[in-house]
């Protein structure tokens, strides 16, 4: 009888000498939640006035020309089910924003909605320095989720964002 373990072994040992990395695809920029066909793809379908497209996109554009007061804070706190929670809202409220204005900039090419979307990740940036309490982490995943994807949406689309700022949300994402 053969030892379940040595097979399992071999057959990894096989699979690492034999993988080659030269099938993995390359990342393409932008490329978190879409990549570039994927954003062309959803402008067209929502210019052609598409159904659910166009009318998933008037509800986007009317969630998101909204008043919205940017309130970033340099200590996050979020505990067990959001209690306490200071400063948790306003990021969530802001990474949300800064996604759908970054979306609406792809599709429109109205720069209003750019601009939007740097002046979040613009004050942010420079501003939060740390997470705390229970949900830190969770808050941080889905909130910086948002924000990289906006990011990304705006740094390869000739949206107007400097290199400065690309480069203080980066530093922001890497040290927080």
């Amino acid at each position: 009888m053969t030892n379940p373990i040595s097979i399992l072994l071999t057959t990894s040992v096989f699979f690492l000498l034999t993988y080659s990395p030269t099938s993995a695809q390359r990342f393409a920029h932008p490329g978190i939640n879409q990549t570039s066909a994927d954003l062309g793809t959803m402008k067209k379908l929502v210019q052609d006035g598409k159904e659910p497209y166009k009318s998933a996109f008037d509800r986007l554009k009317a969630a998101t020309d909204t008043p919205f007061a940017i309130r970033p804070h340099t200590h996050v706190l979020r505990g067990p089910y959001g209690r306490p929670n200071i400063g948790g809202d306003d990021l969530s409220r802001s990474a949300n924003m800064a996604y759908n204005y970054a979306l609406l900039w792809y599709i429109t090419n109205d720069k209003t909605y750019a601009n939007k979307a740097i002046d979040v990740l613009n004050t942010w940036a420079p501003v939060l320095w740390h997470f705390d309490y229970n949900d830190a982490r969770l808050l941080a995943a889905w909130t910086g989720h948002l924000l990289c994807n906006a990011a990304e949406i705006l740094r390869y689309t000739n949206s107007g964002a400097k290199k400065k700022d690309v480069d203080a949300l980066c530093n922001m994402m890497m040290t927080v």
